[in-house]
């Protein structure tokens, strides 16, 4: 865990290998935005709505901020590789960790990012979601800078924009 700034934004890098998708359970987390980009290897993950999802199956939140679901619904998949990213807000499930070929694991490295969001975005805390939401735009740029005329990049540009302005809603 690497601490960008307090409790309010850090990165976790992971390592593992990918598992069958019915293998995950969907997860979602109260208090942070999470951010997972790719490093390394090939991962898909389910994702939906938290009313899409049957009851809860593990709680966890008081002590690592995540709930486990059994059965969904209306499940979307995407597959990140190597360079791509994906965002997942407080009231979205996600299964991360999944296969992206049936039966053919993927040695996976990702970093994820968490950013605070937990619903008491009080008017006098402003400066600090502001600091937040400079924070997560620079880094996303900082990213797609990394791939720096590829398609990737001209990929990330348009995604950084609607990402960031998808946050700003919330204010």
């Amino acid at each position: 865990k690497t601490i960008i700034d307090g409790e309010e934004i850090f990165v976790s890098t992971n390592e593992y290998e990918t598992e069958p998708f019915e293998d995950r359970r969907p997860e979602k987390h109260e208090c942070y935005i999470d951010i997972q980009l790719m490093a390394e290897g090939t991962e898909t993950l389910g994702f939906t709505d938290v009313e899409h999802v049957s009851d809860m199956t593990e709680d966890r939140r008081k002590t690592s901020d995540v709930s486990f679901y059994g059965k969904t619904e209306r499940e979307n998949v995407v597959t990140l590789q190597k360079g791509d990213f994906a965002i997942f807000f407080p009231w979205e499930v996600h299964r991360p960790n999944c296969e992206a070929q049936e039966g053919k694991p993927s040695h996976v490295k990702k970093a994820v990012v968490k950013v605070r969001f937990d619903g008491k975005w009080e008017t006098e805390d402003l400066e600090g979601r502001f600091f937040q939401i400079h924070f997560l735009y620079s880094f996303l740029s900082f990213v797609v800078s990394l791939q720096s005329g590829t398609e990737t990049q001209k990929k990330w540009d348009g995604q950084v924009t609607f990402w960031c302005c998808k946050y700003l809603e919330i204010l």
